[in-house]
């Protein structure tokens, strides 16, 4: 029975007792991208000193400083969040123009399917339009707040690293490989 939450700082998912994350999250630090916070053990992304409580009391402010993106949710989405119980996060490989040398794009949906037609079809956000958008990673969320946090996550990944977005595309197809080929 499930009595305890998972040790990363901002993850109240229930684990088992002697377990110290969610399945993830416990992932996550295997591939090492995720460490202990030196001030309060929690789990934190491995990019980062601290954790971002920690971070925060130590420099208030550095927080919002360090992330130029932040979530905003459409007042839209509450009607047609009612009841779904799967939202997806996910990165766009895309074709720089002249104007913006940017090659990937993260974002946030219920419907991954939908949100991938609109993308193609133009009708999606200006920024991948005709631009080939193409579907390179992806994760399954339990709700749109973890959805648009992952969203901000990713952003801030690929403005910072890009190698990174690259090395998390590449392990996500061999997944994919691995699971076709059972």
């Amino acid at each position: 029975m499930a009595s305890k939450t998972c040790s990363y700082w901002d993850c109240d998912v229930a684990i088992k007792d002697n377990h110290f994350a969610c399945r993830d999250h416990w992932e996550a630090s295997l591939e090492g991208d995720l460490d202990k916070c030196p001030n309060c053990d929690d789990l934190k992304s491995a990019a980062y000193e601290l954790c971002r409580p920690c971070e925060v009391k130590k420099s208030p402010g550095i927080a919002e400083s360090r992330t130029p993106y932040e979530t905003g949710a459409s007042p839209a989405w509450a009607a047609g969040d009612e009841g779904v119980d799967a939202f997806y996060a996910y990165i766009l490989k895309i074709d720089p123009t002249t104007t913006d040398n940017r090659i990937f794009y993260a974002g946030q949906t219920r419907n991954l399917r939908i949100r991938m037609t609109e993308h193609r079809d133009g009708s999606g956000p200006k920024s991948t339009k005709d631009r080939n958008p193409r579907l390179i990673w992806f994760t399954e969320l339990p709700t749109r707040e973890t959805a648009m946090e992952v969203e901000v996550e990713l952003k801030n990944l690929i403005a910072r690293n890009p190698r990174e977005v690259r090395k998390l595309a590449m392990a996500f197809q061999d997944l994919i490989k691995d699971v076709e080929g059972l």
